[in-house]
C-alpha cells in the first residue's frame, strides 16, 4: 500500500530548555544585578559630584561674603591705628616710611656725585651733591618726578669759577603715609612709629 500522506513538514518543532518561571526567575536576576551596578557604579558617583559641587558652590560663596566685608579693611585699619598708636600727632603720622626715604637716597641721591650732606626734615629730603653733571642731575629729576612716593622735586646748582666743580643742592618733597595715592609706592606705609 501506498502512503496516504502525500506534504512533508519540514520544521522541526524545538525542544523546550527549562520551564518558562526559570526564565522568569533568571530575567529577574539580571535586572536586580544591573539595578546594584547601575547605582554603585553610576548614581552614587554623580550623587558625589553633584554634592561636592554644592560644597564648592558654599565654600566660593562664604569666601565672596567673607571679602566682601573685608574690603574696607585698609580704611578701617588706617582709622584704627589714628586713634590706637598714642604719641602721634596728625603730623607725625603723616610722615613717609623712612625706610622708603633711605632706599630713595641709595638708589637715586647718590648716583649723581659725590653726597657731601643730606637732611631729612618732616617729609623734605634736603641733599647737597659736589662734582654733580648737570645732565646727570637732569635725569635724576626725571627719576624723581616719576617716583610715585615723590610729590615734587626743586633743584638748585652752583659752579665756581675756572669750570670748577658744580654743586647741585637737590629738594625731595615725600608724599605723606596719609596722602592719596602715597601707599601704592614702593615700601609705603608709616615708618614714624
Amino acid at each position: 500500500m501506498y502512503p496516504t500522506k502525500t506534504t512533508i513538514n519540514l520544521v522541526k518543532q524545538e525542544a523546550t530548555h527549562g520551564s518558562i518561571a526559570t526564565q522568569v526567575g533568571l530575567f529577574a536576576i539580571a535586572l536586580v544585578l544591573i539595578g546594584v551596578f547601575a547605582k554603585f557604579a553610576v548614581i552614587d558617583p554623580l550623587a558625589s559630584g553633584m554634592d561636592s559641587s554644592a560644597e564648592v558652590a558654599a565654600a566660593q560663596a562664604q569666601l565672596d561674603e567673607l571679602q566682601a566685608a573685608n574690603e574696607n579693611y585698609a580704611a578701617l585699619n588706617e582709622k584704627y591705628a589714628r586713634y590706637v598708636v598714642t604719641g602721634l600727632t596728625e603730623e607725625e603720622s603723616n610722615l613717609a616710611n623712612r625706610n622708603a626715604v633711605l632706599d630713595l637716597i641709595r638708589s637715586n641721591l647718590m648716583s649723581v656725585g659725590y653726597l657731601s650732606s643730606v637732611k631729612v626734615v618732616g617729609n623734605t629730603v634736603m641733599a647737597t651733591c659736589l662734582g654733580a653733571d648737570l645732565t646727570e642731575v637732569s635725569r635724576l629729576v626725571e627719576r624723581l618726578e616719576a617716583d610715585s612716593r615723590v610729590s615734587h622735586v626743586t633743584v638748585s646748582t652752583a659752579q665756581g669759577k675756572d669750570n670748577a666743580a658744580t654743586s647741585a643742592t637737590i629738594e625731595v618733597t615725600l608724599k605723606g603715609a596719609l596722602d592719596d595715592g602715597a601707599e601704592t609706592g614702593e615700601g609705603a606705609g608709616n615708618g614714624a612709629a
